[in-house]
């Protein structure tokens, strides 16, 4: 079943199955308040575990959901009593359109973060978190809707101490940016807080932030200093300030899981890619095709008595082992360093193909300072001779220039008899890395008689 009916199917019925538990209780004569929570957790952790998320994700929405399901639920509500005159219905009616919202915005909410954190075997200390989100709603949904609505607020909007809370920006912007900064430093890897430290610290912070926050709406601060506040008023907004905090701790700390999971994930990528790059051009320096070829041209000059052009060919073979060896670790270099290494390269292809190869260097000097992948412009030669034939007969010229947003390395096509095989993977992971980079895009012109690469400049 396709994913996008799967959800609709999924969402709907359990719309359906809050409607029906609010017109059974209201027939029953029982409060529907801890059924339609339980309903709602079990619709939350099933798009969750759909989406892939993590299990802090999961216990996370779980008590966002509730939170913002709760009271857009009244708000929805208050709408149906203009033009249904039956509470049973207006309740079924509200709980129905409710359940959709947040159903569809949880499923678009959970997209935006199911690529950066995907699901991981259950540990205890993530099925905690279940467990201590699921207790925390119930808890809260119990006294919210039960004991703390008819003592606490006494018949009185329980809007009130809520519009007034948000109604005062310069506290709610300050809650964000002291939740922002706590989140930071309990995530900070050189202080290595344990599990525990983290939950004191937490609850330490809840309560600080929100008796302060609750006593600066209270008297207006810091728009106007009001006398006549009362403990009464205190807990209402203390309960105000307690579920808007749970709100935007819960929102802060997925969106900073999901940057801290996206950054870690790019450089796992990066160095994936780095590696595989390194692999590949490590696996062309040593394989025996190459050494053997090296090795026999350098014995052709000892025993044709070059000593001059032997010390030359070993000097530049030991220079592209030492390029690789210094460069191993570094994604990108300097341009005038890899055309170093790429000359030094195609200087042995010289020696090894002495005529019918000839190359073209015609890179501007202001464009040396600018960087590239590393190994990429060498990895195109070694390409270009790989897939052509080389004789004097039909010459193959390459020619290497840079325009300064991009140097390309272009070749007349010349096909061998016996086509070599080709993986890909060597410009695959040039475009991979220029990808992880946001460097641009890697273009590649071909055509009967000629084939370009041309590779962005960093």
């Amino acid at each position: 079943m396709p994913r996008k009916f799967s959800n609709l199917a999924l969402i709907t019925v359990f719309a359906l199955a809050h409607a029906l538990a609010t017109i059974l209780c209201h027939l029953i004569g029982i409060g529907d308040s801890i059924v339609l929570t339980l309903l709602t957790m079990t619709l939350t952790v099933m798009i969750c575990v759909r989406q892939r998320l993590s299990l802090e994700f999961t216990a996370l929405n779980i008590i966002l959901v509730n939170i913002i399901g709760y009271v857009a639920g009244l708000a929805i509500a208050g709408i149906f009593k203009g033009f249904v005159s039956s509470p049973m219905i207006q309740s079924a009616l509200s709980t129905f359109v409710t359940t959709e919202l947040i159903g569809w915005g949880l499923v678009g909410f959970c997209h935006l973060f199911s690529d950066d954190m995907e699901a991981e075997p259950i540990s205890s200390v993530q099925l905690r978190w279940i467990i201590a989100a699921v207790a925390l709603v119930l808890v809260a949904r119990i006294l919210v809707g039960g004991t703390l609505r008819k003592d606490l607020f006494k018949g009185r909007n329980i809007f009130d101490p809520r519009s007034a809370f948000l109604s005062n920006t310069v506290v709610v912007f300050t809650m964000v940016a002291l939740t922002v900064l706590f989140i930071q430093y309990l995530d900070n890897p050189e202080r290595k807080f344990s599990p525990s430290d983290k939950v004191v610290a937490s609850v330490v912070f809840f309560i600080v932030i929100c008796c302060l926050s609750s006593l600066m709406v209270g008297y207006g601060i810091p728009f106007a200093i009001k006398g006549d506040f009362t403990f009464g008023r205190f807990l209402e907004f203390l309960v105000a300030s307690l579920l808007c905090e749970i709100t935007i701790y819960s929102v802060v700390y997925m969106i900073d899981y999901a940057i801290r999971a996206r950054h870690s994930m790019e450089l796992e990528r990066e160095r994936a890619n780095l590696a595989q790059s390194r692999y590949q051009n490590l696996k062309q320096q040593v394989n025996p095709h190459f050494l053997f070829n090296s090795l026999n041209i350098l014995d052709c000059l000892v025993a044709e008595k070059k000593d001059d052009d032997a010390r030359s060919f070993i000097r530049k073979l030991a220079g592209i082992y030492r390029y690789m060896l210094r460069n191993e670790s570094e994604p990108i270099v300097r341009l005038s360093d890899e055309m170093d290494y790429a000359t030094m390269y195609g200087d042995l292809l010289m020696v090894r193909f002495p005529s019918g190869l000839k190359i073209e260097n015609e890179i501007r000097k202001e464009d040396l300072q600018r960087y590239v992948v590393t190994y990429s412009v060498q990895m195109l030669l070694e390409n270009t001779v790989k897939h052509n034939a080389v004789s004097p007969q039909r010459p193959l010229v390459i020619r290497m220039r840079s325009d300064g947003q991009y140097i390309s390395v272009e070749n007349n096509r010349t096909p061998k008899i016996e086509e070599s095989s080709s993986t890909g993977v060597g410009l695959t992971y040039i475009k991979k890395n220029y990808a992880d980079r946001g460097g641009g895009e890697v273009k590649i012109e071909s055509d009967d008689t000629t084939y370009k690469v041309s590779l962005p400049l960093l």
